[in-house]
């Protein structure tokens, strides 16, 4: 169920209902819309549309692969750690990223946070810092600050590696399947 709500000067617009319906509706009033402003209002409504429908799919997918942290509420953690060998722990903490930016929508953790995640999710990093340099150096992550304080933000490239990590390796060994 979606809605999606259009003023443009003197009107305003209301539609309700299935996703589909909203879309041939909307694209029905674009074809009724005379003037270029109420147009670019139409439009731009519909793509928000889809991009609410984009966010919630990739939320719906980081909370299939990820859960809650028992003891620090607001840390986000594997449900399950899938590879081995030397860039399991990065490509973890890339995925980690991923999901805090998709469900809690921050975008940024720090050294600490990012730890008591891994460990969570079955990974013992001795420094974090170690296992991350490789990835911070191709551009996927973006380091500031030093020791605990050290905060990770994933970049655009971050994300599509990350997304690319869920979609070929987490999402198909679920527990369901």
């Amino acid at each position: 169920l979606c809605k999606i709500k259009i003023k443009n000067g003197a009107w305003e617009f209301e539609l309700e209902g299935p996703q589909e319906f909203v879309k041939t509706e909307a694209d029905r009033l674009l074809d009724l819309a005379a003037k270029e402003p109420a147009k670019i209002a139409i439009r731009a409504a519909l793509n928000t549309l889809e991009e609410n429908q984009v966010n919630n799919d990739i939320e719906a997918a980081a909370q299939k692969i990820m859960h809650q942290h028992l003891r620090h509420k607001g840390l986000w953690c594997l449900k399950y750690p899938v590879k081995n060998g030397p860039e399991a722990i990065g490509d973890a903490a890339l995925v980690i990223l991923w999901g805090h930016a998709a469900i809690e929508r921050k975008n940024l953790l720090t050294s600490l946070e990012m730890m008591r995640s891994l460990k969570a999710s079955g990974f013992h990093p001795q420094r974090l810092d170690i296992h991350l340099k490789n990835y911070v150096r191709l551009g996927w992550l973006e380091a500031s600050g030093s020791r605990r304080a050290r905060r990770y933000t994933l970049t655009n490239l971050g994300a599509q590696e990350a997304g690319r990590l869920v979609n070929t390796q987490y999402l198909r060994k679920t527990p369901e399947q």
